[in-house]
């Protein structure tokens, strides 16, 4: 991530994908690799690795908000709306109460 921070999400981008390579089921590194990918402006791009990392980690159901966001910023409401439902019916595996 500290390559997307730095403002270099090309190089963020191979380094995610390199890390999808090696296991194509981090919720994480699809994260990172969508928000490379949307920097670049390349929305198309990244939608469905915003929507895998949901789908493999619901405590990543934020993903979805983001790409809500993203399309709502890019003028697509009916995207946008149809993502922030379906955010809504998406509940964490984990809850942090469970452990009080």
């Amino acid at each position: 991530m500290a390559l997307l921070e730095n403002g270099d999400p090309g190089e963020a981008e191979k380094f995610f994908l390199a890390s999808l390579n090696a296991k194509s089921d981090a919720a994480a590194a699809h994260l990172g690799l969508a928000r490379a990918q949307l920097r670049q402006n390349r929305l198309a791009d990244g939608d469905p690795h915003f929507r895998r990392a949901a789908e493999l980690d619901a405590n990543y159901k934020d993903a979805l908000l983001e790409l809500a966001d993203a399309y709502e910023k890019a003028g697509k409401k009916s995207e946008a709306i149809a993502l922030y439902k379906e955010s809504r019916g998406m509940r964490p595996r984990r809850s942090v109460w469970a452990s009080c």
